[in-house]
């Protein structure tokens, strides 16, 4: 199941813009009609809302002020497409009648805008496991500027609305045990993370890890003086393996790190 988040930073709107066609013109040949739905937890449950429905070829916007309009909740907000109506409301993420792709997957323009800037990137979210695990290295983070301030928007997706909490660290890849940094970040939660106060130095690569939660890493920056934004998100290890089994790969490089960042 894929879906796609509206992500929120402090006073920036958030805002997804997605298609009702494909990235390509050989898998899905002839999409149909979709319903657009928002869903968050509301009362413990998964809610569903139907927002509109789109015909074949049609370019979806939704952001932060139409969210606002339907709910409060401080879950995670996503949208989805279904070929087929869902239930308003379910113990579990509902499951979704849509054919997705694979080269590429069908993803959604998913950014973050103020009244003289916009930024975005191509992205998704699929629900991880409740015992799946996090690592990657982020060279994304603009430390550079006294007048940029950088967050990490780490979103995390799973199926049951029970609440729990995991803990990140951070450190880098040349001292991977040194923790510059723990917080703890909640499931099925935009969490958001200031990561100016670690002090990393110009020439350090981060290296960001939880143990016990896995999500979706949106790297943000912006600039103090002029309002620009800059978002970006990082790919896991698996992503860089050409050859062989990626996920068997992704698993090999989660252990080696992981084993080195542990407590000595």
């Amino acid at each position: 199941m894929i879906f796609f988040p509206v992500i929120e930073l402090n006073n920036l709107i958030g805002w997804t813009s997605l298609n009702s066609f494909p990235p390509n013109n050989w898998e899905i040949v002839r999409p149909k009609k979709f319903y657009a739905y928002l869903l968050f937890i509301e009362n413990d449950q998964w809610k569903s809302k139907l927002i509109k429905t789109l015909e074949s070829y049609e370019n979806f916007y939704f952001d932060q002020n139409d969210i606002n309009k339907i709910t409060n909740s401080k879950s995670i907000k996503i949208l989805c497409l279904s070929k087929s109506k869902i239930k308003d409301r379910s113990d579990f993420l509902p499951l979704i009648d849509f054919q997705t792709t694979s080269l590429p997957t069908w993803r959604a323009s998913i950014g973050l805008k103020n009244n003289t800037h916009s930024s975005n990137y191509q992205g998704e979210i699929i629900p991880f496991g409740n015992k799946s695990s996090f690592l990657t290295f982020a060279p994304f983070i603009q430390n550079h500027n006294a007048n940029l301030e950088n967050y990490l928007i780490f979103c995390n997706l799973e199926k049951s609305t029970d609440r729990r909490y995991g803990q990140m660290n951070f450190s880098t890849l040349s001292n991977p045990e040194e923790k510059l940094k723990t917080v703890d970040v909640q499931n099925n939660k935009a969490n958001i993370i200031n990561l100016d106060d670690i002090n990393y130095l110009k020439d350090d690569v981060p290296l960001i890890s939880c143990n016990n939660m896995a999500g979706l890493p949106i790297f943000a920056s912006i600039n103090k003086i002029t309002n620009a934004i800059s978002i970006e998100h990082t790919h896991p290890g698996a992503s860089f393996v050409v050859h062989g089994n990626r996920w068997v790969a992704q698993k090999i490089l989660k252990e080696i790190w992981q084993d080195r960042i542990k407590d000595r």
